[in-house]
This record gives C-alpha cells, structure tokens and sequence, in this order.
C-alpha cells in the first residue's frame, strides 16, 4: 500500500462525518518521499489529512494560505473553555496548554468532535496569528530546557 491510499483508507472510516460536515477532497498527492496528504474544504474551512510516515496529522488553513496544526486549535479552544486568554497566561499557566495534543493514529476524531469550536476559531476576532504569536512565546524552553 502507498502513503496515500492509507491515507484513503484511513479517511473512509469518516465518510459520514466529512458528508455531514460538507467536507469535499480538493487536492491529494501521494509524496515522492515518506508521506501523502489530502485536502478536504467545506464553506467555512480548508484541512489537509497528512500521513507522515504513518502518522496522521492535521493542518487547518486559515487566512487562505496560512496553516495551523489542530494541536493549538484544541489548546485555544480548551483556554478559553477555562474563561482564559492565551496572550495573558505566564510560562507556568501555559505548560498545561502546550501539553494538550491528538492521537496521530486518530486524528479526525478530534477535528469532528471540536468542529463547531474550530470554525469560532477561525471567524474569532483576535486572529489566530495573535494566539500562536502568544503560545509559542517561550515554548522552546519548555521543550528544549536549559541545564
């Protein structure tokens, strides 16, 4: 099997989920490396479903050329569930945020199950490039610490 038809594969398990949604697939390549993906895009957002080396991810595009890794999306989500703003928390209030991560075997259960929070994500009025500025200030520390 190639990179994209487990991709495929994989994708058919949702076919119900990208049919509620309007999903359609707008594009597929099948990498000449280690990897594959696909894109989906309904009226309020573009994805692209990545295998990279059997590891699914996901990236929403947003300002019709920029993408964002679902990672974050569901960390926004989660902080402002909690009442919070990402641009106000201190390094220590943020760990709890940058932990917040999906199952690379099962992505798309994650993006269906927090589909209507993504898509006030997106139409939100501080932009998503504000919140990423913000959550991935000092992030590196966190990942890589000095000793």
């Amino acid at each position: 099997m190639s990179w994209l038809s487990n991709l495929e594969e994989y994708a058919k398990s949702y076919r119900d989920s990208f049919s509620t949604n309007g999903f359609v697939e707008k594009n597929k390549i099948n990498g000449p490396g280690m990897g594959a993906f696909i894109e989906y895009q309904n009226s309020k957002m573009m994805f692209r479903l990545i295998n990279d080396r059997s590891q699914f991810e996901i990236r929403i595009f947003y300002d019709n050329s920029s993408d964002i890794d679902l990672a974050p999306i569901l960390a926004f989500i989660e902080i402002e569930k909690e009442g919070q703003s990402i641009q106000v928390l201190s390094f220590e209030e943020k760990i709890k945020y940058w932990e917040i991560n999906y199952d690379y075997k099962d992505p798309l259960k994650y993006l269906f199950e927090s589909i209507e929070k993504i898509y006030e994500q997106l139409s939100d009025e501080i932009s998503l490039e504000e919140k990423m500025k913000s959550y991935y200030t000092k992030r590196g520390d966190w990942l890589f610490p000095k000793k």
